[in-house]
């Protein structure tokens, strides 16, 4: 992949920062209102210190169902503490009322006439906390945060999407390439998703590019839909 380029060229500001469950925080939002019936349970839960898979499988394994049978927006990250919307088939509902895990907590539920699929929320609220700023640092940062609350900001994706050591790069390759074969329909559409994820990185390294050459605001070209 391109080496990742930004709108802003401030000098680097020093901070402390702990991907922990106490001080990395995400926070789903729906992307609408549930219906109130259906058939569908939709779970708001909250984990720490697991994936969204490790979570999806607790859950497979407590009904003694498939994991694809459950659904789910996006994928959150392991060493942190993330809500996120889960659905099940409403069938299902008893049962979760006794379900108990140390890592998950179920938050609120909602009866709905759909499943929750990849890509189905409105977006993340990141609360993270930053150590060893003092008033200096802190009214830099500030500054540069209002600027990219104007102008915006290059939202790449990161390792998450494509792993720690972009294994999932390589995956997504095989698996285009015809040399492996995923069953699992969920794995299979994100590998897919990783393959798309990787041209839309090296894409917007060269929009930022084309955007720098205008200054630090993000250029618009024809044909692009823009929303506020």
């Amino acid at each position: 992949m391109k080496k990742r380029e930004y709108l802003l060229s401030h000098e680097p500001i020093d901070f402390g920062f702990k991907q922990s469950k106490a001080d990395f925080i995400v926070d789903e939002i729906a992307q609408g209102d549930f219906k109130g019936s259906g058939n569908f349970l939709i779970l708001l839960v909250k984990k720490t210190e697991m994936t969204t898979w490790d979570m999806v499988a607790a859950f497979a394994e407590y009904l003694e169902t498939e994991v694809e049978k459950i659904g789910y927006a996006g994928l959150k990250d392991k060493h942190a503490t993330t809500t996120q919307y889960l659905s099940f088939e409403f069938r299902h509902a008893k049962e979760l009322k006794k379900f108990s895990h140390a890592n998950i907590k179920i938050l609120k539920s909602f009866q709905h006439d759909k499943n929750i699929r990849m890509g189905d929320l409105a977006g993340n609220r990141f609360t993270i906390n930053l150590f060893n700023v003092d008033n200096i640092k802190a009214g830099k940062i500030e500054k540069i945060a209002r600027k990219i609350e104007k102008n915006g900001l290059p939202n790449y994706f990161g390792y998450q999407r494509f792993g720690k050591d972009a294994d999932s790069i390589n995956q997504a390759q095989e698996l285009i390439d015809g040399e492996t074969y995923v069953e699992n329909t969920k794995v299979k559409n994100f590998l897919i998703s990783v393959h798309q994820s990787r041209f839309f990185n090296d894409w917007l390294v060269e929009r930022v590019k084309r955007s720098k050459r205008e200054g630090e605001k993000f250029l618009l070209l024809d044909g692009d839909v823009m929303r506020t």
